[in-house]
């Protein structure tokens, strides 16, 4: 928003809703700077108050929904990895086996294994 422009008497809040995440952040930041700049009235001042309190709170709710989106997405995302990874995993991996008991298949120490009897 350039400070030539003005914002509506009646709703310093007007169409906040129509303006897409830029144009708001846009004219937030010009907001901002006329502020700073100490060189306005009161009730001027006043009125972009307002109107910045409405954009701010606009691209607040725009940058929310953003995130819910991605978070959304990242869980659908996640949620397709992983079936997809069990699709594609090799035979057998990641089940169990038919009648095997705990213990089965350990391997016994070797004859002359240096662990097993020592250094002798």
């Amino acid at each position: 928003m350039n400070p030539e422009q003005s914002i509506p008497a009646d709703d310093p809040n007007s169409a906040v809703g129509n303006l897409s995440y830029e144009a708001a952040r846009d004219e937030l930041v010009s907001i901002v700077t006329q502020l700073e700049g100490g060189q306005l009235g009161l009730a001027e001042s006043m009125r972009l108050w307002e109107r910045g309190e409405a954009l701010a709170d606009h691209c607040e709710r725009w940058l929310d929904g953003a995130e819910q989106r991605l978070a959304a997405g990242r869980g659908q995302r996640s949620a397709g990895v992983a079936h997809a990874d069990a699709d594609r995993r090799p035979e057998g991996v990641g089940e169990s086996v038919p009648g095997a008991d705990v213990g089965e298949g350990v391997a016994e120490p070797l004859v002359g294994d240096a662990g097993a009897e020592g250094v002798g």
